[in-house]
């Protein structure tokens, strides 16, 4: 069958977004791997939430933003900071530092773009078009800790749905199992296209393979975690795995969700601290996309789809869940089970 102008146009416009994306993700993970190994303690400041932001944060979203607006100013970008601790006397010193780090990858860029390109992710998100989610540094305590895991993600949502994900982790192994000094991993899917990786600077690597989760009978159930406490209900978590008889991979960051779409863990679980809100979209549009593209399934811990068209918030899902597949259901079950054995406290 002859294909359509239309459809042509379509395909073109998505492997143009994929595209950009990953550039933007590549140049953003190596400017974080640089501000990671020359990072001091002014480098770090405290949000208003009490959460961390480092420079990395800055400089990532400055660069993806930058590259993404350039080259699709149609789409709007979400993203997690906002540069008004840079701006003024009073921020002189921290804008400084993220102009040193910008400007490793992305010379010519002035104070006055830099700032304007963190401000620039400011869209509330939606029910219709397409909007990006960036989380610059996913894991700033993985990126602030020797040996953690950080992720540089960019996300691609569309009517609600995610439909495209980028990945940069540069602390990541390229291979389950190999040398660990062989770190920096890049992972693009787009849902219904497929998922690949590639190294992020290692020119032996740079070609990018496709990926699936683990396929087969009678899967291994290994589950990727958060590393913090504060990050789920580690009780309510630890009896989901005893009763799945999974065993576990503590890890910071949206790697979780690469771990599950290369086929390293077959589970991705995120049991929710109370938050009313619900989780924020920019910490897992990209991993969502890219477990999907994958072969996986994501969906809440009651088997819904995840709504991404309520603003910047997952705000009609209760926790996550992502598998390879077959064990969806059963995993389904037994959360169900352990809720009603165990009822949250309101």
């Amino acid at each position: 069958m002859k294909e359509s102008a239309t459809t042509r146009s379509a395909r073109g416009t998505w492997s143009n977004l994929r595209r950009t994306a990953v550039e933007a993700v590549v140049v953003a993970s190596e400017a974080t791997r640089v501000a990671h190994d020359t990072f001091s303690a002014g480098d770090e400041v405290a949000k208003a939430d009490a959460s961390p932001v480092t420079i990395a944060d800055y400089a990532a979203q400055a660069l993806i933003c930058h590259r993404l607006l350039e080259a699709h100013p149609e789409v709007p970008c979400m993203g997690e900071e906002e540069a008004s601790r840079l701006r003024g006397p009073a921020g002189e010193e921290l804008l400084a530092r993220v102009a040193e780090i910008v400007r490793t990858v992305e010379p010519t860029l002035s104070h006055a773009q830099i700032l304007e390109a963190i401000d620039a992710a400011h869209c509330k998100g939606g029910a219709s078009g397409r909007f990006w989610a960036i989380d610059p540094i996913d894991g700033t305590k993985g990126f602030l800790k020797r040996n953690g895991q950080w992720a540089v993600a960019l996300g691609l949502v569309e009517d609600g749905a995610a439909r495209l994900g980028v990945l940069g982790c540069p602390a990541l192994p390229l291979e389950p199992g190999t040398d660990p000094s062989a770190t920096g991993v890049v992972f693009v899917g787009v849902v219904g296209e497929g998922a690949y990786q590639r190294g992020l600077n290692n020119s032996a690597h740079n070609e990018e393979r496709e990926i699936h989760v683990a396929r087969g009978e009678n899967l291994p159930l290994i589950v990727a975690e958060s590393a913090e406490n504060e990050h789920k209900q580690g009780n309510r978590t630890a009896r989901i795995r005893e009763a799945i008889q999974a065993r576990m991979i503590p890890m910071d960051s949206q790697a979780k969700y690469a771990l599950l779409a290369r086929g390293e863990a077959t589970v991705y679980l995120r049991v929710p601290v109370r938050r009313p809100e619900g989780e924020t979209l920019w910490d897992h549009v990209a991993g969502v996309a890219l477990v999907e593209a994958a072969g996986g399934r994501v969906t809440d811990l009651r088997g819904k789809a995840l709504d991404f068209s309520r603003g910047t918030h997952i705000a009609s899902n209760h926790g996550i869940l992502g598998t390879a597949g077959p064990p969806h259901e059963t995993i389904l079950a037994a959360i169900e089970a352990d809720y009603a054995a165990h009822p949250p406290h309101h």
